[in-house]
């Protein structure tokens, strides 16, 4: 009996010591699962945050983009006022630039025209002045003939022949 008590305990013995390796390898697996899940959970915390900053950074981003596209919008269409008011501008220059050739022109045709009138007004002013020579010598021919001079009035007269000769064609054309 002694002996299978003793039996009995190294059975029980070597029974507590595979329930201690047991509940050892529990322990251990247990803490390296809640070991391994807590690196797994701050990973997830971790990824997860990384994914909220990503979707924030992508908003950014397309907000950005939406912000350069209404820029550029609101650039192509000034660009486009601009370029009308361009043509606009370049339409009138170019009306401006006919009308200034044909204003030079008329200026052109004018001075011909004022030279005509120049020319011709000297012309009448010489034939006034012959004609007025003409008058005041036959005046004084005619006071002197008058006054029963006639040496003096037959001198007047032979003095503005010349002119009163001029005088004569003015009348005819010539």
């Amino acid at each position: 009996m002694g002996r299978g008590r003793v039996r009995v305990d190294l059975v029980a013995v070597a029974r507590r010591g595979r329930t201690r390796r047991r509940r050892r390898l529990l322990v251990a697996t247990a803490a390296a699962l809640l070991l391994v899940n807590g690196i797994a959970v701050r990973d997830l915390l971790v990824t997860n945050g990384h994914t909220r900053q990503l979707q924030h950074d992508e908003l950014t981003v397309v907000d950005r983009k939406a912000a350069r596209q209404r820029r550029a919008t609101a650039e192509t269409a000034t660009l486009q006022a601009t370029d009308a008011q361009l043509d606009t501008r370049t339409n009138e220059r170019d009306r401006a630039r006919t009308q200034v050739s044909s204003t030079a022109a008329e200026v052109s045709a004018t001075r011909v025209d004022l030279g005509a009138v120049v020319a011709r007004l000297a012309l009448q002013v010489g034939q006034m002045t012959t004609l007025t020579t003409c008058m005041q010598g036959v005046s004084s021919a005619m006071n002197g003939l008058a006054v029963g001079d006639s040496t003096r009035g037959l001198g007047a007269l032979h003095a503005v022949e010349g002119p009163c000769r001029d005088a004569a064609t003015i009348g005819a054309g010539g």
